[in-house]
């Protein structure tokens, strides 16, 4: 930008007529009209002995010999550049949990559903006692539900843990077994035999009865003298 600016004090002249002449012959023009107009702004074109040996040593100045960074130095500061991003990957991680915290804290607790009635239900001393008469069950609850007439949903719960819920098919049977009670909820008992340790309850529905639950061993007596009423009939 100098030389454009017609600055060419800070090489020999020398120097500025090889560079102009060459640059005219780059360029395809005449060098010598050139090379009389340098000559009459800036000199006669002699060689400035001075100033090129001046220019020469210049480049020739030997620099300071540039200082070598121990290793040591080197692994210190990867060592620290690398904890310094772990430290920042942290601080972003923990930025981003901490509005899915705040978020749980506000959060309404979800309802708890209500259990059904024969879900997890505490059984009672009646329950829980051999019924008279009937040592059979200190052996623990044998029952054999078998769908005659069709379809039936049952639900099953043995020792307070449900254990079946499902729609038991027509001609298909499902046995259960329990330490010491049960609880059976029949969508359409009229469609299934009950048998409990062997003997055939018949039908566990009352008379005009939809849905019926039955406790085990609680209600074996009211279920046998039903079955042997039904029979005498």
């Amino acid at each position: 930008m100098r030389m454009e600016s017609d600055e060419f004090d800070f090489m020999a002249p020398t120097y500025v007529r090889g560079f102009l002449k060459n640059y005219a012959r780059f360029l395809h023009v005449d060098p010598e009209p050139l090379m009389d107009e340098f000559d009459r702004r800036f000199g006669t074109g002699r060689v400035d002995t001075s100033e090129i040996i001046a220019l020469t040593n210049r480049d020739r100045t030997p620099r300071a010999p540039r200082r070598e960074v121990p290793r040591s130095w080197l692994v210190a500061g990867a060592v620290v550049v690398i904890l310094v991003l772990l430290t920042l990957i942290g601080l972003a991680q923990d930025a981003e949990q901490d509005p899915i915290r705040e978020g749980q804290a506000t959060e309404s607790p979800t309802p708890t559903p209500e259990r059904s009635e024969t879900e997890g239900a505490t059984p009672s001393p009646e329950e829980t006692a051999t019924p008279a008469g009937n040592p059979a069950f200190a052996d623990g609850i044998d029952v054999v539900v078998e769908a005659e007439s069709g379809d039936c949903y049952l639900e099953v719960t043995v020792d307070g843990e449900n254990v079946y819920t499902d729609t038991l098919g027509i001609l298909e049977s499902e046995t259960f077994k329990a330490e010491k009670n049960m609880v059976i909820t029949f969508g359409a008992p009229s469609n299934v035999d009950l048998i409990v340790e062997g003997e055939d309850l018949g039908d566990p529905s009352g008379p005009g009865e939809g849905t019926v639950t039955i406790r085990l061993p609680k209600d074996y007596e009211r279920l046998k003298k039903q079955a042997d009423d039904e029979g005498d009939g």
